[in-house]
């Protein structure tokens, strides 16, 4: 029996919990769909659309575990992981929005655009339909991390149910967020969380009766199939944000099986060097998503493009591919590295541990 001596460079550093591997890889594959599909390319949106989202969410709900917290404690964690970094990024853009107009010479909107972003984040509504109250546009994409906040904390309450009563309080809540976006958006994502609890209890319920481990060969191939096959029938566009559902059993049919065939692929990845890159970018896939925000409505990666005379559509979409991805790598970068950043994003430093094992 070998004995392990552990030295510690600082003590006052704290160890990181062991990460799944390919549970940050397939949210690493996620994030990077998320920016790929806010390029506006509908024929790879009808992909990415149909798993991305639901992907997050379903993992989410894989890791969730039921505790003896009280509630008041899981709402200040949860208030912490996702509440925080959005009320900074909400600030960010709007300093950003201040600087850029300054910087351009644009003082008359200086008032209209703070005013505006102060509005949009108060208000929290991922889409900019005019359903909203008083016509209010959209904060964009994180409005994820409020509806994952609702989500979390609504299903620790239901959790300790009897199963059979969850599932019809989930189903109940689900129609009651598809068919009230019909009439109007209300405030915090709420009704985006009343349908994404699904996805959330799924997840859940593929780590309770270990379904990831049934044959995972056989069933990746059997979900590529029927993931294939509801894109094939499904000609719209599936969107959480908007609790947009155009054939509602083809839409959840698809998520789940295309979020396993992810999931499967990315433990596939494990043995490849590709997923180190993969493993980064998922670990950190909230702060990217936060600076992804902030590149998406405050930097002109478009028009740049032309004043450079680059016109080809090809060309544009992968320079502007690698100018958000770079953008990106630069924004968690500034955050790991920060005190301020690793506050916001709840981001603990490694400790240089030495381990010298004997025999």
């Amino acid at each position: 029996m070998g004995t392990t001596d552990i030295t510690e460079k600082n003590a006052n550093v704290i160890n990181l919990p062991n990460r799944i591997e390919w549970i940050d890889i397939a949210k690493g594959i996620g994030i990077i769909c998320v920016i790929i599909g806010h390029m506006g390319i509908y024929s790879v949106n009808r992909v990415v659309f149909s798993f991305h989202m639901p992907l997050f969410f379903i993992i989410s709900g894989y890791v969730f575990h039921i505790d003896n917290r009280s509630f008041t404690n899981t709402l200040k964690r949860n208030y912490n992981s996702l509440i925080k970094p959005y009320i900074a990024t909400c600030i960010a853009i709007t300093l950003l929005s201040i600087m850029l107009n300054t910087i351009t010479f644009h003082f008359y909107k200086i008032l209209p655009d703070t005013y505006n972003w102060f509005i949009r984040s108060l208000y929290g509504s991922g889409t900019n339909a005019n359903k909203t109250l008083f016509n209010i546009g959209q904060i964009g994409a994180i409005w994820f991390l409020l509806c994952l906040f609702w989500v979390r904390n609504f299903y620790t309450l239901i959790s300790k149910i009897q199963s059979i009563f969850i599932w019809i309080i989930i189903v109940f809540l689900f129609f009651i967020g598809y068919h009230s976006v019909k009439y109007i958006y209300i405030m915090w994502s709420i009704q985006s969380a009343m349908t994404a609890i699904l996805f959330y209890h799924i997840g859940y319920k593929i780590k309770q009766y270990n379904l990831l481990n049934i044959k995972p060969i056989i069933t990746t191939l059997i979900c590529l199939l029927i993931w294939g096959l509801c894109l094939y029938f499904n000609k719209d566009i599936m969107s959480i944000v908007r609790n947009k559902y155009p054939d509602i059993s083809l839409n959840i049919l698809g998520a789940i099986t295309g979020t396993i065939v992810i999931i499967n692929f990315s433990k596939l990845l494990t043995k490849f060097k590709i997923s180190k890159i993969l493993t980064y970018f998922g670990e950190n896939s909230l702060i990217i998503l936060c600076f992804h925000l902030i590149e998406l409505n405050l930097l002109p990666w478009q028009s740049v493009l032309t004043k450079l005379g680059i016109n080809n559509a090809y060309i544009c979409y992968i320079i502007i591919f690698i100018c958000k991805i770079v953008w990106c790598i630069c924004g968690v970068h500034c955050c790991n590295n920060t005190k301020l950043g690793r506050w916001i994003f709840q981001k603990k430093v490694k400790s240089a541990i030495i381990r010298t094992v004997s025999k």
